[in-house]
This record gives structure tokens, C-alpha cells and sequence, in this order.
């Protein structure tokens, strides 16, 4: 009897590996919840005067303090792992298009940046502009979320000579509410 058991017993768990927790019904984001984030993924410059690196490996961590279900402000700091090294602070605001009846939760948003460069032609680079983003969060569980967001940031060296530095990404992300 314990050979037959062992036999179909990962038959009967294997299953389960992929059950995992139910899907959050439609999700309203709260009034003052604090969201804490993680991202990846991948970043590529736009055309620019500015040498080095044309992709990165882009990793992100934030927060999003929620003013009203549709209403936040967002911070977050990234890093863009390659030859040159893009390392940028941002902070703005993010719209939720709520009472979709789902579990996912589109969003746009618009943050100011300030950052460096480093090892841009020979040189570290201050940097300013701004970062546009559109997303959505697909809700695990009332308070675990995962999505995907593409962020198109425009920028400004900040050096004797000016010269563009923009960067596209797109970026898995996984928040957690406090």
C-alpha cells in the first residue's frame, strides 16, 4: 500500500505547485496604504551624444503612498547594470483606472528624474528630466501584486556641454502593501 501511495503521491501534489493563493477579486486600492516595489528588466538608450552602453539591466525599488484609490505619489531610485551605469531618483504621481471589475489595475504616471551617468565619455554625468509611465498590477492577493510597466525617461546632462540622454524600459515589477 505505502509503494502504491509513494507511486501516485506527486501525481496528486504536483498539481498544487501551480494552485498557489486565489486571484484578489476587482481590487480597490486603499486611502493611505503604503505600497513597497521591486522591479527588473531591461533598459535601452535613445539615440544621444552620450557614449558608453546602449542597453542595461535595469533594477528599481520604490513606493507608492496611495491619496485616494485612483491618487498616489510615487518615489523610486534605479540602476542600470552595464558598462555605463545609469543611476536616477524619481518622484511624481500615479493614476489608477479603479472599478474594472478585475483583478488587474492599469495605471499612467509622471515623475521628475535627477540622477548620473557614470562612465559616460570618460566622465560622470549629472542628469535631469522627466519619466512617463504606463502599467498595470495584477492583484495575487489584497496585498501582493505583480505587473509589467514601460517607462520612456527624457533627459538633460548637466554639463558644460548639454546633451540628450534618454532611456525606454520595461520592467516586471512585484509590490507588497504594508
Amino acid at each position: 500500500m505505502m509503494k502504491r501511495l509513494s507511486t501516485y503521491l506527486p501525481l496528486l501534489v504536483f498539481p498544487l505547485l501551480f494552485a498557489g493563493p486565489a486571484p484578489a477579486q476587482a481590487r480597490t486600492m486603499e486611502a493611505g496604504s503604503l505600497w513597497m516595489n521591486s522591479s527588473f528588466g531591461s533598459g535601452v538608450k535613445l539615440g544621444s551624444r552620450v557614449g558608453g552602453s546602449n542597453g542595461f539591466l535595469m533594477l528599481n525599488a520604490g513606493t507608492e503612498y496611495l491619496l485616494s484609490p485612483e491618487l498616489s505619489v510615487i518615489a523610486d531610485i534605479d540602476v542600470g547594470v552595464a558598462g555605463t551605469i545609469p543611476l536616477r531618483l524619481h518622484a511624481g504621481a500615479r493614476y489608477r483606472l479603479t472599478g474594472l471589475g478585475s483583478p488587474l489595475s492599469p495605471f499612467a504616471q509622471l515623475q521628475l528624474t535627477a540622477g548620473r551617468v557614470y562612465n559616460a565619455l570618460g566622465a560622470d554625468l549629472g542628469l535631469f528630466g522627466i519619466r512617463a509611465g504606463l502599467g498595470a498590477d495584477y492583484f495575487i492577493t489584497s496585498r501582493l501584486a505583480g505587473g509589467l510597466v514601460t517607462h520612456l525617461d527624457l533627459n538633460t546632462t548637466l554639463a558644460e556641454t548639454r546633451a540628450f540622454y534618454g532611456v525606454w524600459e520595461l520592467l516586471a515589477t512585484a509590490s507588497y502593501a504594508f
